[in-house]
């Protein structure tokens, strides 16, 4: 199983920075010919401690930051997808209750406002589905709000 970004670039990070250390103190204790020169050494080292790092953690975050929008953008063509396959299931029903209105209209027993209620129920939930493959961004708060706004307003209608 690979390892979390989150425990990965910090694992990194210690793993170069331990091995920075390691071996730039040996070298500078090896080339240095004096005190003075160590120190100057030494500020050289962490300076490019720094910039290699910072490059390093760079490239970590924006890889990692890269596989999130990917993954984001991979949710929002699923979420797209299903409000497709949606909208083909309730075309679908809405040609099936086509022919169910016609038998019904031709029958001499049918109660006519019925149809009517059908329709009108039928409109709404295709409507609804429209709505929701036409939100411009897909969040939970708006989808919901689409999804469920008849019982928000039902419960209005209760208050007041």
């Amino acid at each position: 199983m690979p390892l979390k970004s989150y425990f990965k670039i910090p694992l990194i990070y210690f793993v170069v920075g331990a091995t920075w250390i390691l071996i730039s103190d040996r070298v500078v204790a090896t080339i240095a010919p004096s005190m003075q020169d160590v120190i100057v050494f030494q500020t050289i080292k962490g300076w490019a401690y720094i910039l290699i790092t910072t490059l390093l953690l760079w490239i970590m975050v924006k890889r990692h930051h890269d596989r999130m929008i990917a993954a984001s953008l991979e949710r929002q063509a699923l979420y797209y997808k299903a409000i497709e396959g949606s909208h083909h299931i309730l075309l679908n029903y809405l040609n099936k209750m086509q022919l169910v209105t016609i038998e019904a209209e031709n029958s001499k027993d049918f109660d006519k406002s019925v149809l009517n209620i059908g329709q009108t129920v039928t409109d709404e939930a295709a409507s609804a589905i429209k709505a929701l493959g036409d939100l411009p961004e897909p969040t939970m708060e708006a989808v919901h709000k689409l999804a469920y706004r008849d019982l928000e307003i039902q419960r209005r209608s209760k208050q007041s």
